[in-house]
């Protein structure tokens, strides 16, 4: 919304950017079903949250994550926003912490 806009309903506008190092959530692509996309994160200081074949959620801070964005193998990157409270809760129905990586089931064949 335009400062001028928020203004004639008595808003006040206010933007701030995220810290470059703040650690959100990032959905993560892979270019093919062999690469190893966990110690990409990793290797840039984030930490794989779900994964599954070709495809992991991540936190890891912005800068890594632009980073990443051009990396061999990564053919999509992108910051994702997830219920906190739904996240956990899927955490622990799946039987894992917020603090360990968790890896989907993988897909049945048809």
């Amino acid at each position: 919304m335009r400062p001028d806009i928020a203004g004639s309903f008595g808003a006040k506008l206010s933007l701030k950017m995220a810290d470059a190092a703040e650690r959100q959530l990032f959905f993560v692509r892979a270019t093919g079903l062999h690469v190893p996309l966990a110690g990409l994160v990793r290797g840039a200081g984030g930490r794989p949250l779900l994964q599954a074949s070709g495809w992991l959620l991540a936190e890891m801070g912005y800068s890594a994550a632009m980073k990443l964005r051009g990396t061999p193998g990564i053919s999509f990157l992108s910051g994702v926003s997830v219920d906190p409270k739904r996240l956990e809760w899927f955490l622990k129905a799946a039987g894992r912490s917020s603090t360990e990586p968790t890896r989907a089931a993988p897909a049945a064949e048809e």
